[in-house]
């Protein structure tokens, strides 16, 4: 049971490392559309869309196309709002790929491994990932959904802290704090990351419900926004 919680922190902490190394490398321009890769790629956050707003048809089953404002994954029974300026990687469309070959435009390799890492990941329960206003600085959320196998918070907190302990610089906090969705474990910390001048902070939010944890990781986000995103979160009935 400990060896299958580790393999799924580890994916987390992969989604959040490889996401560092690529906003490193280089960047994508997030559309609605597949993208090519320019120059000078960027990433360009479209405006939120209001509360009224519609979204179109999903090509999986369960998920919302919006890029940007209230993301709904159905199929997983969540919901959650990006703050303005944050846009959502489509991981079933052409922008993971354009994302990828500008990351690993000189470097062909690169992008190869990213592209394994990230089939990885996606098998590991990754359902969402989306950049903040400032993505070459590796701001971004990630969340992965996998079974909750009937663990409790508090072996789920050992085991986490545990794991994160190989990769993270300095201390690593952890409190229980009440959202909307429910209790969360939250914890901070700042990630050793090679190539990487500043080691990236990251707030990560756990939420249990019967059936599975919802793990919200975001880095380097700007005050407020990370217990923003977190209080966003709901479960979809």
């Amino acid at each position: 049971m400990t060896t299958i919680i580790v393999r799924r922190l580890s994916a987390g902490i992969g989604a959040t490392l490889l996401s560092i190394t690529m906003t490193a490398c280089g960047g994508a321009t997030a559309t609605t559309a597949p993208l090519t890769q320019t120059a000078s790629p960027s990433i360009e956050a479209t405006p939120a869309p209001s509360p009224s707003a519609t979204t179109a048809p999903s090509s999986t089953p369960g998920a919302s196309l919006a890029t940007t404002g209230r993301i709904e994954v159905a199929d997983k029974g969540f919901a959650i709002t990006l703050p303005d300026g944050w846009t959502r990687i489509d991981l079933t469309s052409g922008d993971l790929e354009a994302l990828l070959a500008a990351a690993g435009a000189a470097n062909p390799a690169l992008a190869e491994a990213y592209s394994g890492q990230i089939k990885v990941l996606l098998a590991s329960g990754l359902v969402l990932f989306a950049f903040g206003p400032n993505p070459m600085a590796g701001t971004n959320v990630n969340i992965l959904v996998v079974p909750s196998f009937g663990v409790s918070m508090d072996l789920l907190e050992q085991a986490t802290k545990a794991q994160l302990a190989s990769v993270a610089q300095g201390e690593i906090a952890s409190e229980r704090v009440t959202v909307p969705a429910g209790e969360a474990l939250h914890l901070t910390y700042a990630v050793a990351a090679a190539g990487v001048p500043t080691a990236p902070t990251v707030d990560q939010y756990v939420v249990m419900t019967d059936a599975s944890q919802l793990i919200v990781s975001v880095t380097n986000a700007g005050p407020g926004e990370a217990s923003a995103i977190a209080q966003s979160l709901e479960l979809l009935p």
